[in-house]
């Protein structure tokens, strides 16, 4: 089968080393998934919705039956097989997949990188040898597909980061130069690569040109403008700054084999972001998602209002910072996009709010990076909440919110999946004592007060059988998570009851929304 990821064919070679040609491009969409999960199984229903046209096909399933036929036909026999109600592209030692490949020597380059810098590049410069044009360029264009071109792009680009850092740390900014001018114009809006251009020619006494590089981007990236850390490196470039000295960035290395764990994509157990998703009348939700959420129901069967109060209090709280003139906001736990995302809200008010989102959810970065990256001012990275000191000090984030300056910290609906043994309330409290005076933290909680005991045992007990399961608690735990900040009026309520500067009115007994919550600021 033939199909562009890299500039090497990504594809099953035969013994001969020919590829096996798949014409039909919902065949060939069919693969590139099935590859890319490396002989793993992939539930149908998933496969469905990722193959799915933007247009709509009139029965999708269907659509998927002609793929699984059409690649059948044209791969040996044994090689698609159905598994666990979906379907498995089946490996052995004479396959060939160009983007292992890649990783395996992007691995390789960042275990060499402090200790041979020269044998790094050399790594380096052999995975990005296999690139040719962009990833799928010959694939429809479809949600699903597009969020896995830009997971790609993303790979490519960190690669180049790296080389280029490496390049710079051994004082080969001359071979950088051409290279980089190429990166930039391919990722514009990639202002960390931006930057290393500009030290580039800056130490190649091409000063003029840096500078012209950062003007670029304050047109490219207005209203906001540039991040704060290409702002510094260009005030440097600008004045001469003899402490201009280029220090790389912490490299991600491959995560422990217990963290990569939890952040496998598992399509056969529901997602409590995919089950909120499901309530708000989102699409980005697997068949066992919307069965966990339906038996939900039959106990809380306002669970899908709840979900919509939730979203509404954090419409309300983000407008509040943005109209009171917080610019930089984080959000923690974001969940998968809907409408009324932070940054569209913030930039009612702000045109130039920055906004970085923060999940641990395979699902919610992949569907994040491909909706909410189109922006410069807006970036979605891995970050867990159990680890606040690492979550802040990620060099994307870095990029865009500047620490120094008040920050808007939203961590909404996302404490309730914390268990007591990781401390939530200190972990927030760890978060905002990095901010400056003037930040905000926005919580929202699960609080099941007022409800039946065995209603709330069995919603409990689906959540269990999910990767989270959910933990209740009430104001005064909530309080807790406060301490050292002032918190606002009108205090730690249910979320419907939440307004600034008046508290709505609810037409009901507001208990029915099962948040609660506030917004405080630090002193």
């Amino acid at each position: 089968m033939e199909f562009r990821i890299l500039r090497k064919r990504l594809g099953i070679r035969a013994g001969s080393g020919e590829s096996i040609a798949v014409p039909h491009p919902h065949a060939r969409g069919l693969l590139v998934m099935l590859l890319l999960e490396e002989g793993r199984p992939v539930p149908a229903d998933v496969l469905v919705e990722r193959l799915a046209d933007p247009v709509g096909a009139p029965d999708p399933a269907a659509t998927l039956t002609r793929a699984v036929g059409t690649a059948r036909l044209s791969l040996p026999p044994g090689r698609l097989v159905t598994e666990n109600g979906g379907y498995r592209l089946v490996l052995d030692g004479d396959d060939d997949l160009d983007l292992s490949r890649f990783r395996a020597l992007a691995a390789d380059a960042r275990r060499l990188r402090a200790s041979d810098a020269a044998s790094a590049i050399a790594e380096y410069e052999s995975a990005l040898a296999l690139w040719g044009e962009e990833p799928l360029g010959d694939l429809p264009a479809a949600g699903a597909l597009d969020a896995t071109r830009r997971a790609l792009v993303g790979e490519r680009g960190q690669v180049r980061e790296e080389l280029a850092e490496v390049k710079l740390s051994q004082g080969r900014h001359h071979d950088l130069i051409g290279p980089a001018h190429g990166w930039v114009a391919q990722e514009p809006s990639n202002e960390h690569l931006r930057s290393l251009l500009m030290l580039a020619l800056h130490r190649a006494g091409r000063k003029d040109e840096a500078l012209r590089l950062f003007e670029e981007a304050e047109d490219l990236l207005a209203p906001a403008g540039p991040g704060p850390a290409l702002r510094r490196t260009a005030a440097q470039i600008g004045r001469d700054d003899p402490g201009l000295d280029y220090r790389p960035r912490p490299v991600l290395v491959p995560l422990p084999a217990d963290r990569a764990a939890d952040l496998s994509i598992d399509t056969l157990q529901a997602s409590p972001a995919r089950i909120y998703d499901y309530y708000l009348g989102g699409k980005d939700n697997y068949a066992v998602d919307r069965a966990a959420a339906e038996e939900i129901m039959k106990t809380v069967p306002d669970a899908p209002a709840a979900a919509r109060a939730n979203r509404d209090f954090l419409t309300r709280a983000v407008r509040h910072l943005a109209q009171a003139g917080i610019r930089q906001f984080i959000d923690v736990g974001t969940g998968l996009p809907t409408q009324g995302n932070v940054h569209e809200i913030a930039r009612d008010a702000a045109p130039d709010a920055r906004v970085v989102y923060v999940d641990n959810d395979p699902v919610v970065l992949a569907h994040g990076r491909a909706l909410l990256e189109g922006s410069p001012s807006v970036a979605v990275i891995e970050g867990d909440l159990r680890r606040p000191e690492e979550l802040l000090a990620d060099p994307r984030l870095n990029e865009l919110i500047d620490l120094r300056e008040p920050v808007g910290l939203l961590l909404v609906a996302v404490l309730h999946f914390v268990h007591d043994d990781h401390d939530p309330a200190g972990l927030v409290v760890r978060l905002a004592g990095r901010l400056p005076s003037g930040s905000h933290v926005v919580v929202s909680h699960g609080y099941d007060g007022g409800m039946d005991p065995g209603d709330t045992e069995h919603s409990r007990a689906v959540y269990r059988r999910s990767k989270l399961p959910i933990y209740s608690r009430g104001p005064e735990e909530v309080a807790r998570c406060f301490a050292g900040l002032e918190i606002l009026d009108p205090g730690i309520v249910w979320v419907p009851q939440w307004g600034r500067p008046h508290p709505a009115r609810p037409a009901r007994d507001p208990q029915w929304s099962h948040f609660i919550g506030a917004v405080a600021r630090k002193p």
